[in-house]
């Protein structure tokens, strides 16, 4: 018989006993061989059971070792990751530090800023104040400097108004003196005219007083001519003679010669002589005198 772990590895092998290989039975050997064929089944059953049994063995002791593997493995990924989540924490951690330390380097800086504001702000403010107290200066000044030179034009402009109110005075003195020169000129030469025009107011009213005789006479002729004027047919001409004026010699001694013509002014007749003094055509009479300068008649 082969021992246990002999017969293991021949089994393992393929080194098992064969008795057909071990050559021609001996006579008389029969019976042995067949009980050797017999240990043999017997053993290699047994061989085959031992390594179904050690396999066995080592399956259990794999699946053993596989699951203590795994439990390691399941350990060191718990450590791992409590050491991961420790780290983790930690960086949290850290970073809430970094967080914190740089907002109160923020704030820091806020506060800084905020204070240099303010420094600047005064610092403007004092800069304002210290302009607008000079503007104050300067204005002052330049209201006094105004004032000295109003005051000085206000005494020019007096002195220059007292200088022209003299002249003024002298002039209208003078123009005073020439006015009444003027005047004096003017009422001598009024005198002189108003002295010749009732000399010949006094003229006319004696040779009125000769001429309605000779004016009536003088009046029919024109009449006469004004209607031989409209009685002509159109086209025709009234001879010159007819329309021309004629003087009248008087009739009767002491009656003066006049020379009328028909007259008419804005729609009403008169009969006007050399003298531009004007007759009433029906009555004869003088109404009023024709001033060639002004266009008007006057009453």
């Amino acid at each position: 018989m082969v021992a246990g772990d002999d017969l293991v590895a021949a089994l393992l092998l393929g080194d098992t006993p064969n008795p057909a290989r071990a050559g021609p039975t001996p006579v008389g050997a029969g019976s042995e061989q067949k009980a050797a064929e017999q240990a043999a089944k017997k053993e290699q059953k047994a061989a085959e059971q031992a390594v179904k049994k050690e396999q066995k063995k080592a399956e259990a002791a794999a699946k053993k070792e596989q699951k203590k593997a795994e439990a390691a493995a399941e350990q060191a990924a718990k450590k791992e990751q409590k050491k991961a989540e420790a780290a983790a924490k930690k960086a949290a951690k850290q970073a809430e530090a970094a967080a914190k330390k740089e907002q109160k380097a923020a704030e820091k800086a806020g506060e800084q800023l905020v204070k240099e504001t303010i420094r600047e702000e005064q610092k403007e403010q004092k800069a304002a104040e210290k302009a607008e107290k000079l503007a104050a200066k300067q204005a002052e000044a330049a209201e006094k400097k105004a004032a000295k030179q109003a005051e000085k034009d206000a005494q020019k402009a007096a002195k220059q108004a007292e200088a022209a109110e003299k002249q003024a005075a002298k002039q209208a003195e003078a123009a005073e003196k020439k006015a009444a020169k003027q005047a004096e000129k003017d009422a001598q030469k009024a005198a002189k005219q108003a002295e010749a025009a009732e000399k010949k107011a006094a003229k006319q009213a004696e040779q009125a007083k000769k001429v309605p005789g000779a004016l009536l006479r003088a009046a029919k002729k024109a009449a006469k001519a004004e209607k031989a004027q409209k009685a002509a047919a159109p086209g025709e001409q009234v001879c010159a003679d007819e329309l021309r004026e004629e003087p009248y010699a008087p009739d009767e001694p002491g009656e003066l010669e006049v020379h009328v013509r028909v007259f008419e002014h804005e729609g009403v007749r008169w009969l006007k002589d050399d003298d531009h003094l004007l007759y009433c055509p029906e009555t004869h009479d003088e109404v009023g005198r024709w001033d060639p300068e002004q266009q008007a008649v006057c009453f």
